[in-house]
């Protein structure tokens, strides 16, 4: 009797033990359940980031223009100060919905531009044949951007119709990022690009909330009899092309931003101290945000302006090869400046540099200076090499008295503001996995027992 009831006994407490294992399982299971897809597509950091996409094409004189689709290119922009491998990333519904083009090798310079191609374009960094986009977007899907390791690194906004967020198919202009360092999948942070064409490895144009500005500023000084005449109504959209393009020009086109000096051949280490210094021929502050320098022999190395960088009117800026890893040929060398349209502003070259002399720019002329002045104006002590300078404004004011403007060591970009979650939450997801299978072991072990 006594044995009858022990083990009724442990048959109850058996199934209240399953039942209770049953429901923490059920209730892991579930928490896993919703946590595991976020984890899936948690992006971390954006130091890369899909900044541009050509889904309709080009308009180029490589082909007829109905062959234009096929000039397709995507941007990608590094928001970090390090150079970074591509190689093996691969970007999802850039090749078709349910295929990856993945990028078998490549590097992306700090603060720099890294242009994906179908057909070789003078401004293409990588081409691939592959490369497609899909004009319906919803049949095209998100444009995700994935690393080696296949994190997800960066995604476009989620398809809610057929139409691309952005970018105008008969004209080619692009869909352009707004901030390169918000939400991609926010729609609010795409626009349809000023230019025809885009910008490829450059700064992507104003934004259009600007557009609006001019728009309603030319509307506001034409007639109301616009709408009964179309010539005038394309004579103000040629208006507010004009003066948006004007107004971008304006804020990129700087005459008077100069190379001053630079120090190919320093005392010390020249990975240490060599340096190029700029001077701002203005009287008002200029930011050479997309702006490049580069040098001209050996292995090029471009150099990107990170977006905070300014130069002070009548000022000077120095970026040292630390900075720029820019290596100055001591046989023979040269660089260029360039605006964030690709425009060179100003070039200069040397043949053999003296060791511990600077080549010094007084007036239109250079000069090799015993006396190096970063941050500061020039100063030429050889006589024998000394040349007179013209008396021209730019001279003149190259001579006056000026301030040093610090650059900026280490610049850090903001962190993501992406909605999703961390990938920190894994590791608690995998220790709540193993509780659940424990658990269920346990309660099948007393189960078990119980029969025999």
């Amino acid at each position: 009797m006594l044995d009858k009831l022990s083990l009724q006994k442990k048959q109850i407490l058996t199934i209240c033990w399953c039942s209770f294992a049953k429901k923490i399982f059920f209730t892991i299971f579930v928490f896993a359940l919703l946590n595991w897809p976020l984890n899936i597509i948690a992006i971390s950091a954006q130091q890369v980031v899909i900044n541009e996409i050509a889904w309709a094409g080009t308009k180029t004189n490589l082909a007829p223009s109905h062959l234009w689709w096929q000039y397709e290119w995507i941007e990608l922009y590094n928001n970090s100060a390090e150079t970074i491998d591509l190689t093996n990333w691969r970007i999802e519904a850039a090749q078709s919905k349910d295929s990856a083009l993945i990028i078998s090798n490549g590097v992306i310079e700090p603060y720099g531009y890294f242009v994906i191609c179908k057909k070789a374009m003078e401004f293409c960094h990588y081409v691939h044949s592959k490369l497609s986009f899909n004009n319906s977007y919803d049949k095209n899907g998100a444009v995700v951007l994935k690393d080696a390791s296949l994190s997800v690194i960066d995604a476009t906004p989620i398809p809610s119709g057929a139409f691309w967020p952005k970018g105008k198919n008969q004209t080619k202009q692009t869909m352009e990022r707004i901030n390169p360092q918000h939400n991609g999948q926010d729609v609010s942070n795409w626009q349809t690009s000023a230019f025809e064409n885009g910008t490829p490895g450059k700064m992507n144009s104003q934004p259009e909330s600007q557009v609006s500005e001019i728009t309603n500023v030319l509307a506001a000084s034409t007639t109301p009899q616009i709408n009964k005449d179309d010539n005038k109504e394309e004579n103000l959209s040629a208006q507010v092309s004009f003066s948006l393009q004007e107004q971008n020009n304006k804020s990129r086109d700087y005459k008077n931003i100069f190379i001053n000096e630079i120090m190919p051949a320093p005392l010390g280490t020249d990975s240490e101290n060599e340096w190029i210094e700029l001077y701002n021929n203005n009287d008002f502050e200029v930011s050479l945000a997309g702006w490049q320098i580069k040098d001209q022999t050996g292995a090029i190395t471009r150099y990107n302006f990170p977006a905070s960088v300014k130069i002070a009117p009548q000022g000077f800026l120095v970026v040292s090869r630390k900075e720029s890893k820019i290596t100055l040929n001591n046989s023979a060398d040269g660089i260029e400046l360039l605006d964030m349209l690709g425009t060179i502003k100003d070039s200069v070259s040397y043949s053999k540099a003296p060791k511990g002399k600077s080549w010094s720019k007084i007036g239109a002329s250079w000069q090799w200076s015993a006396v190096p002045t970063p941050g500061q104006k020039n100063i030429i002590t050889n006589t024998t090499q000394s040349q007179t300078p013209s008396s021209t404004p730019e001279n003149q004011l190259l001579m006056a008295q000026t301030t040093k403007t610090v650059f900026p060591k280490q610049i850090t970009s903001q962190q993501n503001n992406l909605p999703l979650v961390s990938k920190k939450k894994l590791p608690a997801l995998i220790v709540a996995l193993m509780i659940a299978l424990a658990s269920s072991f346990i309660a099948w072990q007393i189960k078990k027992r119980s029969v025999l």
